[in-house]
């Protein structure tokens, strides 16, 4: 069983536009839609302890799978259900799984839970009870294969909540630097943990008017929650989508370039730990190496390779692969 909370509005009226939930959607969907040939993925989108023990009754899970963080998942935080259902393997998809917590992994730390799931793929000399999986990359069908475009006008992408650690200001300045004629695209949706008014989407979009001084550079800003296919279709229709965040050692991998990814068009990136799984590729994506305008000129080849690591099918032998060593059954259905 895989559990995470409701994305959009539910019934109750929840309301939870956030990247762990997005996240969570988009790993279930995946689960289920390439119907593994060992194991039965059930998912479960839920918002508190009662609605959690109803589903465990009704599906008698082996193991469950939880899409988890303390603030979007503050259930989770207790052990009594773990506890009282001992029988069932309990195990926590973590999304700031760093180094250290790696080198000194103990339940204690990770809210009691014995078995953790990452998507970190640069974490080295993992535990057993520590599993890194396949990045979940939501590929669409319609951009199975990149085309080559050339705009005359470029069209700068910049999609994701509108926080302060993005670094916008950053990249508005890079714009203006390197380009007397451009569009400067942001899609910035309201975040309901971290920015439920949209305030400091409101502010990015004040620092980028502030910085962008050339009347050739036309600014478009967009606030409308999206599901996966429209945002990757919005990421295409850009020339280059671009992410130069902090650098916060701490935190684990960003999760928009994966939808840049997916819509198959030239990325850039900065130097932030948050990218680490993109840095080093060839010819660099990295914007303290090459200019914005020599990354569009490299197109989609740095990325060539990442089309076939983050394959969906890779995803579900891994989560396959999870399942078999914490429940040592190979045949399990």
């Amino acid at each position: 069983m895989f559990v995470s909370q409701d994305v959009g509005k539910s019934a109750d009226g929840y309301n939870s536009y956030c990247g762990i939930g997005i996240r969570g959607k988009l790993t279930s969907e995946i689960l289920k839609k390439n119907n593994s040939d060992k194991y039965t993925f059930v998912d479960v989108f839920i918002n508190n302890y009662s609605q959690l023990e109803e589903c465990i009754l009704k599906y008698n899970p082996s193991l469950i799978i939880y899409n988890y963080h303390d603030v979007t998942t503050p259930y989770l935080n207790g052990y009594s259900l773990r506890n009282k259902y001992a029988n069932i393997k309990h195990v926590m998809i973590h999304y700031d799984f760093t180094q250290n917590m790696v080198d000194n992994f103990n339940p204690s730390l990770v809210s009691g839970f014995e078995y953790v799931i990452t998507d970190n793929e640069c974490l080295i000399n993992t535990p057993c009870n520590v599993f890194v999986v396949t990045r979940s990359i939501p590929f669409i069908k319609k951009f199975e294969l990149s085309e080559e475009r050339h705009d005359t006008i470029p069209i700068i992408g910049f999609q994701g909540f509108g926080l302060s650690h993005k670094r916008i200001d950053k990249l508005a300045r890079q714009i203006q630097e390197e380009f007397d004629e451009a569009i400067f695209r942001l899609h910035m949706p309201m975040s309901y943990f971290c920015d439920p008014n949209g305030l400091q989407a409101q502010q990015r979009i004040a620092e980028v008017r502030r910085i962008i001084t050339k009347p050739g550079i036309k600014i478009e800003c967009s606030h409308t929650f999206l599901t996966d296919d429209e945002i990757i279709e919005w990421l295409n229709g850009n020339t280059i989508n671009c992410y130069f965040y902090d650098y916060l050692p701490n935190s684990g991998i960003a999760s928009s370039p994966d939808y840049a990814i997916a819509a198959k068009r030239p990325l850039t990136i900065n130097n932030s730990r948050m990218f680490v799984n993109l840095h080093g590729l060839e010819p660099s994506i990295e914007i303290e190496k090459l200019s914005l305008k020599e990354i569009i000129k490299n197109g989609t080849t740095p990325l060539t390779s990442l089309y076939e690591k983050y394959k969906h099918v890779n995803v579900i032998r891994d989560y396959e692969n999870v399942c078999d060593k914490i429940l040592k059954n190979n045949t399990t259905k």
